[in-house]
């Protein structure tokens, strides 16, 4: 089996599972972000992803065994000694370039130290496009309300509001509520038309102090 179809099977493996292992190099994982909802904007942002590398020296899922044996009819022992002869020659084009290009997802780079690093491609990849929508409110649209501690529909509201409203306690009080608003509005307008107010003024009369004669000696 060539090498170069073992690389293309790890990347058809990758974009599967999202999380491959090449011995010798490390782990990519793909992490997702879920989508988002903004309701300002009235915009639904599709998820992203984001592809993390481990340099740790991690072991072959058994999984990514099975699916290479799969496709390829090899043993898991022989895919096994498949992956770690690709680890070396990756390793190995490290050394000698510094870099190599991973099927179009990333770039593996080595530093002066011999450490090995993964730049993706593209830091977050977005499969969708966002989708726009108009705010809708339906007049029979039904939904849940939370009234004290049991659960009420906004139909079962409305009945229960205007069945108050009807009743005349409820007319009552709005007698008694108009009745109170003019009271107090003439007493206003009574405090305003009595007296010397001033609006922009103090609120108290002016006092005409006096000054008491003396009661002792004056020299």
């Amino acid at each position: 089996m060539a090498i170069d179809n073992l690389s293309l099977l790890l990347s058809k493996y990758f974009g599967l599972s999202g999380r491959v292992v090449i011995p010798g190099i490390g782990l990519l994982n793909r992490i997702h972000d879920s989508a988002t909802h903004q309701f300002v904007d009235k915009k639904y942002h599709p998820p992203t992803y984001k592809i993390i590398f481990e340099d740790k020296t991690s072991l072959v899922p058994q999984a990514q065994l099975t699916y290479l044996s799969r496709l390829t009819g090899s043993t898991l022992l022989e895919i096994q000694g498949h992956l770690e002869e690709l680890g070396r020659s990756i390793y190995a084009a490290l050394e000698r370039d510094r870099k190599i290009e991973w099927m179009g997802m990333g770039l593996f780079q080595m530093d002066v130290d011999g450490m090995v690093s993964f730049e993706p491609r593209n830091a977050s990849v977005q499969y969708l496009k966002e989708i726009s929508y108009t705010h809708v409110i339906r007049k029979n649209a039904e939904h849940a309300i939370i009234v004290g501690v049991s659960e009420k529909t906004n139909h079962e509201m409305e009945d229960y509001l205007e069945d108050l409203k009807n009743q005349p306690s409820w007319q009552t009080w709005q007698k008694l509520a108009l009745i109170i608003l003019l009271i107090s509005l003439a007493i206003v307008l009574i405090r305003f038309t009595m007296g010397n107010f001033d609006p922009l003024g103090p609120t108290y009369e002016n006092l005409d102090p006096k000054f008491p004669a003396a009661t002792y000696l004056t020299l």
